[in-house]
């Protein structure tokens, strides 16, 4: 093979792999979680993870909020599960699964209430509320 026909395979090659990158990044799509606390006069810790990161522990004050951005995964399913500590108790909850999440929410507002959450999402104009499970 002549150095022409390297050196055109090494660059269709090289344009193929940014290609492949521009793609990944585009198809990521950019996610927004929120969680609020609406107890009165109650504090709550709020610790959020998924299989990449561990966002660490966060207070939040009575009717204060927190937040974090993230891109899903192109390949294999991006999962947030917190655990809200309560005066009392502590409860799980998945604040963004892309089995449920992907197409109802690119912001999931949660709103935490001494019975359970709610799930506002602005996109589909839609109120989810669930009990806390023991």
């Amino acid at each position: 093979m002549n150095s022409i026909v390297k050196s055109g395979a090494f660059i269709l090659m090289l344009c193929l792999v940014m290609v492949v990158a521009q793609v990944h990044v585009a198809a990521a799509s950019a996610k927004r979680v929120v969680v609020e606390n609406d107890i009165d006069g109650e504090d709550i810790g709020v610790h959020c993870a998924s299989a990449d990161d561990d966002l660490g522990f966060v207070p939040i004050h009575p009717r204060g909020q927190w937040g974090f951005s993230f891109h899903t995964r192109l390949v294999g399913k991006t999962l947030f599960h917190c655990r809200i500590s309560l005066r009392d108790s502590s409860h799980g909850l998945d604040v963004y699964d892309d089995n449920i999440h992907r197409y109802v929410c690119d912001t999931c507002h949660w709103s935490i209430r001494s019975n359970g959450s709610c799930l506002f999402s602005s996109d589909i104009r839609k109120v989810d509320c669930y009990d806390w499970v023991n």
